[in-house]
């Protein structure tokens, strides 16, 4: 074979070889033909490309509702005092002298006429009768105030006693909560030395004349309970009841919000929604509001997820479960 054929087979070769390149490149760059209808393969006709669940309880609120009951809403204010001895009396000597003797210590109980101290009136050149300083009432000592070897005078307290079985608290009312303070008014009252417990109190006295320096009003409060472990000194943490309304149809504070210038609730309904129901209110405590008209007692109220709520939105009741605001 000469060599002029050798090269026209060559040629013809790669011809060949660079034609079903392009064919390929071809076929592979072609794009491929979509389902009839739009429909996945396999699919019934009319079908979405794109599977999901259905919007109707995705789309839902979730709220927490509660029963609307009777309840007990009280409003109070909190205030520091001091336990002190309902009485509590100072004892002066009968003559200027020298103490000469002291017959009693802090925390001794005396009874009434007994003797708590000797003065001697005598002065130089001059010799008397010593005095006899006696207790005026039954109770015990709670302050000493001279000491034997000191000199003292009708003006001189010599100690300090208290009636311990009886205490009260005393405590200082703010002018601007003064309209609401009378006797009679009920108190939580708690003590740093017993953590977590509370006892009973009430208002039995008060001062008839506002404190002009300090804008407060003198206010006296009894145990309703006496208890041994309470003693006359003590720093008192008072939550003092000013109004109270027992036995209303009261509802959360989270559940009540206000429309324009209404307050009003959302009351669940049989078709999923919701109803804003516009109420009237009363007294309202930091957890608890008094609803006075347009909601009764059995009813149920949201009160928790309100803040994506309007009239007619369909919700997703969860009962006792927080949901985000």
């Amino acid at each position: 074979m000469s060599k002029l054929s050798t090269d026209r087979i060559i040629q013809i070769i790669l011809l060949v070889i660079i034609a079903a390149g392009f064919v390929l490149v071809g076929f592979m760059m072609k794009p491929s033909t979509p389902a009839m209808g739009g429909q996945k393969p396999g699919g019934p006709p009319g079908a979405p490309v794109s599977g999901g669940k259905g919007n109707g309880e995705t789309n839902r609120i979730a709220v927490v509702t509660e029963t609307v009951e009777l309840r007990t809403v009280s409003t109070f204010i909190r205030i520091n005092g001091d336990v002190v001895s309902d009485v509590s009396i100072d004892i002066y000597p009968d003559a200027q002298g020298k103490l000469i003797e002291r017959k009693v210590k802090l925390g001794s109980y005396v009874h009434k006429g007994d003797i708590i101290g000797v003065v001697d009136p005598s002065t130089p050149g001059q010799v008397y009768t010593i005095s006899n300083v006696r207790s005026t009432i039954t109770g015990t000592v709670t302050a000493v105030n001279a000491h034997v070897g000191d000199t003292v005078h009708t003006g001189t307290s010599i100690a300090v006693i208290g009636d311990l079985a009886n205490l009260s608290i005393i405590t200082y009312i703010p002018e601007r909560f003064i309209t609401n303070i009378k006797t009679g008014l009920s108190a939580q009252v708690s003590f740093e030395a017993f953590p977590g417990t509370e006892f009973e109190a009430r208002v039995i006295q008060l001062n008839p004349v506002v404190d002009p320096a300090s804008r407060s009003l003198e206010t006296k409060l009894e145990m309703t309970d006496p208890d041994p472990r309470i003693r006359a000194g003590m720093f008192a943490t008072i939550r003092l009841i000013t109004q109270e309304r027992q036995q209303v149809v009261a509802v959360p504070a989270t559940a009540v919000t206000s429309y324009y210038e209404d307050k009003a609730v959302f009351v669940p309904k049989e078709n999923g929604t919701v109803e804003r129901r516009i109420v009237t209110t009363g007294l309202a405590s930091d957890d608890l509001v008094e609803i006075t008209s347009g909601l009764s007692r059995g009813e149920e109220v949201v009160i928790q997820g309100l803040s994506s709520l309007t009239d007619g939105t369909a919700v997703r009741i969860v009962k006792g479960v927080s949901t985000e605001e």
